[in-house]
């Protein structure tokens, strides 16, 4: 992933709210679809301001364990890449 994108951001007009305890709902109204996160994923999603995703996997392996293991490391770019898909977040 981190070959073909160097950047990731919020998309445009996501709505975020606070939902049950420890969760989140993200709103895409352009696709009109609600998406349910959790602390973590509430928390990877924040760091997508335009850093480079290897700053966000890093971070965001602080959220898991601290170490960015490799599989750390694949389980927050898998979540980055399942924003992307469900246009919650622009990679470039």
């Amino acid at each position: 992933m981190t070959d073909f994108f160097s950047s990731v951001s919020k998309a445009e007009r996501i709505r975020c709210r606070p939902e049950d305890v420890g969760n989140y709902l993200l709103y895409n109204p352009r696709t009109d679809q609600l998406h349910l996160v959790d602390e973590r994923g509430k928390r990877i999603f924040d760091l997508c301001d335009g850093r480079a995703i290897d700053d966000v996997v890093r971070d965001g392996c602080a959220l898991f364990d601290g170490t960015g293991s490799p599989l750390t490391s694949q389980l927050v770019l898998d979540f980055l890449c399942a924003l992307k898909k469900r246009e919650l977040v622009v990679m470039s």
